[in-house]
């Protein structure tokens, strides 16, 4: 072990969530496969006995003769002659009555009387029937092996074969046994005899069948077995399926699906559909599904048929495209063989789905379908296979009304605008932390399939609690609630927004006309209706209706009187509201709304007084779970019973207690269990994190998981969403380097989502280290504890990016601040000595008046104002990770810190590069200028960012150099030479037949203007859409400032120096650029 390396006995964690978005994670089964001997056990009772079996010669007849005659001998009594008649039962002997006993007084005997046994009955004395001897039955499994191994002989000898078989393709002969083929084949069997001419023949040719595969079904029919690799597997496959011999034809069925690779499911496909193959096809359509991305990439997808492709564009599962890539592919399909393939054309874009793509892609795609004479489209042989297709152009025609009719989309759900997803999951959102006083606008959704971790989505527009959800037409609503802490409810609100899980954004709807919290909410027969609940005026009895074709709330009749803190659900078309608080007393009582007759009918009440409780329908029955009431006269207590309500008798059940209480929960149905979330404990007195879940088949409570806070007036409800993408690229490779450099005891990688592409080759190089991953969000802190238990450095690369405004700083800040917050907090607990930072040279600048920096260093002062989200929130975490520079540890010791401002990072897997090489394809492979020439910047490559952090890994385990190196900041660079962005991804492209234009777009002055204008757009849209301008003023003076610095410093204090020398590093970017380019192409259509 070096002097500088990291000790073996050491863990290293590394969090990686670069870009926040994450990708599927397959992780393989393991089988284990138990081989058993079979035992054949054989029990009889046999009447005869006979000993001395194995005696041979005259000694052994004797003995046997002698024997019988012994025992007949002894046969006592003789056997009783047959169909005589059984005796009845015999009594069970009387027993004698006890002798009375003599009077007091009298003179004892000199001596007992002598017992005397009771006389036998004469039924005892009769002989009994001797049982009668069972079958014996003799198999032997190697009888049929001889068999079969003496017709093998006597077919190789042509030995009483009576029929000679003739392949199509060849003269070899083949002589056989009618009886045999006949037996093994219905082929053969209808042939041979069902009076056809081919049974009086003794030479058959099969034109039908090569000389392979009739050899191989012969073998197998003498034999049993059968030999097969894949140049063989073929030819015998179609003659199973001639000859129909089923036990091949199954074989092959399954090692024809268990070789299917990317190269060759085409041609697999093709065999399938030639022999009628169902199970091989279902197999193919399946595979192709789970690996479109690959065959994408590859071109393969091009020979697909069209039932693969159309089998893979209709999938839900079909994940990691966007609707206009999905698009994109199909075309490309399409023009592969124009001709040919042209009517095809709506089968396959049927299954695309318009109505999700944005207006400016259906403007796009209606423009490609011009072909014009001399056009770019008529030189490269395109076809408007829209256009040209009425039922296509009705497909645009579709989606264009869609997008026009916001508010009703939960109404014109087709199959067309449903999600891309197979997965439902339990998502929680809003709540109030009462310790804090902080109300939530998180929206999480729980992924059982990651391991059973909480997941970020998009926040609500405003902070929730005490809220109304339903689900209509897909769509999550939320109305009304509270926006800040307040047990009265006087800080109601009335708004309404609804969340979009396919685009995971929200928009606002219309308002409530009565401002309300503590109510119900429901979704029924296409229409919300928010009932009861209070305000600032005090408990409210009125109830509203939303039209979603008008985008309005109505009154319609009101409850019979004001109730607040009640609980309510759905079924058979009606909606019931249970429970609640009216004038300062909890109810029992159940009523039923009917929106056809706008009329509300009393049931019968619940068995116990609740508020503040929990409602839900599964199957035929009404759950209502939890809750409050008083206890005696002014105290309140949990409300542990549950009960379940019959509407077809109008009857309550009572079923299994919660193990805990629960009020002002969320509450949802997932799976056929209930699943109770988070809440307040009046028995705790105090908010809680648990999620309770009831059975109802076992009629049995469990505690599942926790929410991340503890949270009351949550809210939760079951949704298909998508789950969020991520693609670690600093840490994947940083990982990867430590494993190959560092004799480690364990690494822990923690992100969103982890890809399998990335763990498998990872595991390449794992030698002897622990390579243990964790899936999660960054700021679950109970996870963060566990990932940090035992480790000894941690490398904190996580961050969500944004640099075209699209997030909310709130957004930005809660991964960026909150989450390292978090884990600088798990360090301290779980004693982790070491913490890395990975910051970004935007937290340097440029500021706004683009005033420049060249060869700058840490000591060069810059007044910088950071205006944007991004920049601002990655200055916060770097200095929460430069003030924990010394904080004592739980075990007494001290926290080092070091933070490493990489500038802009390039390589292979960058989605930076990756994006200006689709835009250069899509301008005919013309790069876009957006920097000047003047604005020079030095990136820093990947493979030499990575090596900073395990240097200053190394620095840090060194006593010396870590009071040197802690709680100091350092630039990375190397000898990357200093040119604009523009110019930087130029270099990169040029081998591959990029240019670049001479000047910007549009003077700078001008741009400057037009990215303010978007901005302003963008502000405005963003209650009812999220349009991210592709510039904004800040990208633009960051593109444009010449902003340079020397990592002298790291060198100095780390020992860095850059590995990869510009040369190198231009060459495996280019040649991973070059890798991907031809499927880029294809995935654009050449465009």
């Amino acid at each position: 072990m070096s002097e500088e390396g990291l000790e073996p006995s050491q863990n290293v964690s590394v969090f990686d969530t670069q870009f926040y978005e994450s990708v599927f994670s397959v992780i393989p089964e393991r089988h284990l496969n138990v081989l058993l001997p079979e035992v054949n056990t054989v029990t009889s009772d046999c009447y005869f006995n006979f000993t001395n079996m194995g005696n041979s010669g005259e000694e052994g007849k004797l003995h046997r003769k002698l024997s019988r005659i012994g025992s007949r001998s002894q046969r006592e009594p003789p056997r009783p002659p047959p169909q005589v008649e059984r005796p009845p039962p015999v009594a069970p002997p009387r027993q004698p009555e006890p002798a009375p006993k003599p009077p007091e007084g009298a003179a004892k005997p000199i001596c007992p009387a002598p017992k005397v046994s009771p006389k036998p009955s004469d039924a005892s004395l009769k002989p009994s029937i001797p049982p009668k001897p069972q079958i014996q039955v003799f198999s032997s499994t190697e009888h049929g092996n001889a068999i079969l191994k003496g017709l093998y002989h006597f077919r190789c000898d042509e030995t009483l074969c009576d029929v000679t078989l003739m392949p199509g393709d060849s003269t070899e002969t083949f002589p056989v046994h009618r009886v045999i083929m006949a037996s093994a084949s219905d082929y053969f069997k209808a042939m041979f005899t069902g009076g056809m001419k081919e049974q009086e023949l003794t030479e058959i040719k099969l034109h039908g069948v090569s000389s392979t595969g009739l050899k191989n079904i012969i073998e197998f029919i003498y034999t049993s077995q059968l030999s097969l690799n894949l140049s063989t597997l073929q030819d015998t496959l179609e003659a199973a399926s001639f000859l129909q011999v089923l036990p091949v034809l199954n074989f092959c069925n399954q090692l024809l699906s268990s070789e299917v690779t990317i190269e060759n499911c085409t041609e697999v496909e093709r065999i399938a559909n030639d022999l009628l193959l169902e199970d091989v096809q279902t197999h193919i359509h399946n595979f192709v599904c789970q690996n479109f991305s690959a065959l994408v990439q590859s071109g393969h997808f091009l020979q697909l048929s069209e039932a693969s492709i159309a089998h893979a564009l209709s999938s839900d599962s079909l994940k990691g495209f966007s609707e206009m890539e999905l698009y994109r592919t199909a075309r490309a399909w399409l023009a592969h063989k124009s001709s040919e393939r042209r009517p095809a054309a709506y089968t396959l874009m049927r299954h695309i789905r318009f109505p999700l793509m944005s207006p400016a892609e259906l403007l796009q795609i209606s423009q490609e379908d011009q072909v014009g004479e001399g056009s770019i489209e008529e030189k490269e042989g395109k076809e408007p296979f829209m256009r040209s297709d009425t039922a296509c152009v009705n497909l645009l025609l579709e989606a264009s009304n869609y997008q026009m009719l916001p508010f009703l989309q939960p109404l014109l759900q087709t199959e067309r605008t449903r999600i891309r997803s197979d997965t439902t999951h339990l998502l929680a959102l809003g709540g109030v932390m009462r310790q804090q006083l902080v109300v939530s606008r998180e929206l999480r959704l729980y992924d059982e399939e990651a391991g059973g971790i909480w997941r970020a989505l998009q926040p609500m527009e405003m902070p929730r609690y005490q809220h109304g959800v339903a689900l209509l037409g897909g769509f999550l609503y939320i109305v009304g609630g509270q926006s800040t802490y307040d047990t009265k409810g006087k800080t109601a609100v009335d708004s309404a927004y609804r969340y979009d899980p396919r685009f995971d954004r929200w928009l606002q709807v219309a308002s409530l006309n009565e401002k309300r919290t503590f109510f119900h909410l429901s979704a029924l027969k296409g229409k919300l209706y928010a009932a009861g609940g209070r305000n600032a005026t005090g408990e409210i009895d009125t109830v509203e209706c939303y039209n979603l074709s008008k985008n309005e709330w109505t009154l319609v009749a009101p409850m019979s009187e004001p109730h607040y803190g009640h609980a309510g659900t759905v079924h058979g078309g009606l909606m019931y509201v249970s429970g609640g608080i009216t004038r300062d007393a909890f109810q029992k009582e159940l009523c039923c709304y009917n929106p056809d007759t706008d009329m509300w009918s009393r049931r019968a009440d619940m068995m116990e007084l609740r508020g503040l409780h929990c409602m839900c329908t599964q199957e035929d029955r009404l759950y209502v779970i939890g809750g409050n009431h008083f206890r005696g006269t002014n105290d309140y207590d949990d409300v542990l019973s549950c009960e379940y309500y019959t509407p077809a008798v109008d009857q309550w059940t009572v079923v299994a207690p919660m193990p805990r209480g629960q009020s002002d929960v969320g509450v949802a149905v997932f799976k056929g269990r209930i699943y109770v979330v988070g809440g307040y404990s009046w028995n705790s007195r105090c908010m809680v994190d648990i999620v309770q879940c009831y059975d109802p088949e076992k009629d049995e409570w469990e505690r599942v998981f926790n929410v991340l806070e503890p949270l009351g007036g949550i809210r939760a409800c079951t949704m298909t969403v998508h789950r969020p993408r991520a693609c670690g690229f600093l840490g994947g490779k940083l990982v990867k380097l430590l494993l190959e450099e560092e004799n480690l005891a364990e690494i822990r990688l923690l992100d969103l989502c982890i890809r399998p592409e990335l763990i498998q080759s990872l595991e390449e190089c794992q030698g002897e280290t622990k390579l243990s991953t964790f899936e999660g969000d960054i700021r679950d802190s109970d996870l963060l504890k566990k990932v940090c238990k035992g480790a000894s450095i941690i490398f904190h690369t996580a961050s969500l990016i944004d640099v075209t405004g699209a997030k909310s700083y709130s957004e930005l800040h809660g991964i960026n601040v909150k989450g390292t917050k978090l884990l600088l907090e798990a360090c301290i607990q779980e004693n982790v000595a070491s913490f890395i930072y990975t910051s970004s040279i935007e937290v340097a600048g440029p500021n706004h008046r683009g005033d420049p920096v060249i060869n700058g260093n840490e000591d060069t002062v810059y007044n910088s104002y950071l205006k944007f989200p991004y920049s601002q929130t990655k200055k916060e975490a770097e200095q929460l990770c430069l003030n924990a520079q010394d904080e004592i540890l739980q075990n007494g010791g001290r926290l080092a810190t070091c933070v490493l401002r990489p500038m802009y990072i390039y390589g292979e897997g960058c989605r930076f590069t990756l994006g200006h090489m689709r835009d250069g394809i899509q301008n005919g492979d013309v790069l876009l200028r957006t920097s000047r020439r003047e604005a020079v910047v030095n990136p820093v490559y990947v493979g030499n960012a990575t090596l900073a952090h395990l240097q200053a890994a190394r620095a840090l385990r060194d006593p010396e150099k870590r009071a040197v190196v802690g709680g100091n900041f350092y630039y990375i660079s190397d000898d990357t030479p200093p040119v604009s962005y523009s110019d930087f991804n130029h270099a990169v492209l040029l081998p591959l037949g990029f240019s670049i234009q001479e000047r910007l777009l549009l003077p700078f002055s001008i741009l400057y203007l037009l990215c303010f204008l978007m901005e302003v757009v963008q502000l405005v849209l963003r209650p009812f859409l999220r349009f991210a301008p592709p510039l904004n003023r800040q990208l633009l003076i960051m593109l444009n400032t010449p902003f340079t610095f020397s990592y002298q410093k790291a060198h100095r204090d780390l020992g860095y120096t850059p590995r990869y020398n510009w040369a190198e590093a231009r060459k495996r970017t280019t040649d991973w650029l070059a890798s991907v380019l031809p499927g880029e192409r294809q995935k654009i259509n050449m465009k």
